[in-house]
């Protein structure tokens, strides 16, 4: 089945259910549901030496694959991403920041994706100008189904730094919109 990413997160989340194979007694089946989809954070920290005022109207982008195909019929449901045409995502804004960040964002993506020099490209307004600044993640950035990845950077006057803190999160009960 063909897809594209629409940008809307609980709309692109696609769920497939398991069942054991074995019938009970009540004839209630007992499904377990997983995410097909991979989810993408970022969280963001601004050198406090460079901006006189906390930024506003924060926006963030990250360029990944937004097609694919998708394989229900598999004995685990799986996604082949597209023609590995890169397109702008954009992240949606958490209420509540991750601790110890200024911003928090996420989007839902297409897994097995095992993207190189991914770009992510921030707008705001801090001490009375609007910015927009892009970083380049040096590492493979690898989008898997049912997990998220999160990725921690500081944003300083003209340039965005990795912070240590990229990794998956497999045991995500968060996950959920």
């Amino acid at each position: 089945i063909p897809f594209e990413l629409s940008g809307d997160e609980e709309k692109d989340d696609v769920l497939y259910a398991t069942w054991s194979g074995t019938q009970p007694d009540n004839n209630t089946l007992p499904l377990a549901f997983n995410h097909l989809m991979a989810r993408f954070d970022l969280n963001l920290v601004f050198n406090g030496e460079d901006y006189t005022t906390t930024p506003t109207g924060i926006s963030a982008k990250i360029e990944v694959v937004k097609t694919a195909t998708i394989n229900l019929l598999a004995a685990s449901p799986a996604f082949t991403p597209g023609d590995n045409k890169k397109d702008e995502v954009s992240l949606t804004g958490k209420n509540t920041p991750a601790v110890g960040m200024a911003w928090s964002g996420y989007t839902v993506v297409v897994p097995g994706q095992d993207i190189k020099a991914c770009k992510v490209t921030l707008s705001f307004t801090a001490d009375g100008e609007q910015k927009s600044l892009t970083y380049t993640h040096g590492e493979s950035l690898l989008f898997q189904s049912g997990k998220r990845t999160v990725l921690n950077l500081t944003v300083n006057k003209n340039k965005i730094e990795g912070l240590v803190g990229y990794g998956f999160d497999s045991d995500d009960s968060e996950f959920l919109y």
